[in-house]
């Protein structure tokens, strides 16, 4: 049987530069970098570490983490796969939640002041290059569906992410979302 390209990880197609051996020379490395809705990284990282390691994953954007704030064995758990992560639980209802999970040798920014949005969960961080002009905004956003006790339609998340862009689009770094 021949090898089935996990659909969910793309090779990135910016290059980011690094300082190679040589006095001049400049190598380049790419990421691969995914997005994975897990429908509970509480009950199933050791099934998400070993497919993100198995498909040589280096950031991933996870949804619907259902990790709570105090979820630090959790976090440790992850951590001891050879991963960081950055999470952001939600924190008035069980479920949902989004966090990037990254190589400890990348550097993340998180931008703790994003917007709060009612039909949406949005969380950026900042992929810094060795070139300032370079850096790469990562954007992880979660719509939960629509739901008795969250009647948000789609034409309201349209306009509340619109809104978002509009935000987003004065920051530095290009976006990935």
């Amino acid at each position: 049987m021949g090898h089935v390209q996990d659909p969910l990880i793309k090779r990135s197609k910016k290059l980011l530069p690094t300082q190679g051996k040589g006095a001049h020379v400049k190598e380049n490395k790419s990421l691969r970098i995914g997005t994975f809705n897990v429908r509970s990284l509480v009950n199933k990282t050791v099934g998400v570490m070993e497919h993100l390691n198995d498909q040589g994953c280096d950031i991933c954007f996870v949804q619907e983490t259902f990790l709570k704030e105090a979820d630090s064995v959790k976090t440790q758990e992850i951590r001891s796969y050879g991963w960081e992560v950055l999470s952001n639980p939600r924190k008035h209802r069980g479920g949902g939640g989004i966090a990037f999970l990254y190589r400890p040798e990348i550097t993340l920014k998180v931008n703790e002041k994003v917007a709060k949005y009612k039909t949406f969960q949005v969380m950026e961080s900042l992929l810094q290059s060795d070139s300032e002009n370079d850096s790469v905004r990562l954007v992880n956003v979660y719509r939960p569906p629509y739901t008795q006790k969250a009647r948000y339609t789609e034409c309201m998340f349209l306009e509340e992410f619109e809104s978002y862009l509009d935000d987003l689009s004065t920051k530095n770094g290009i976006p990935l979302i």
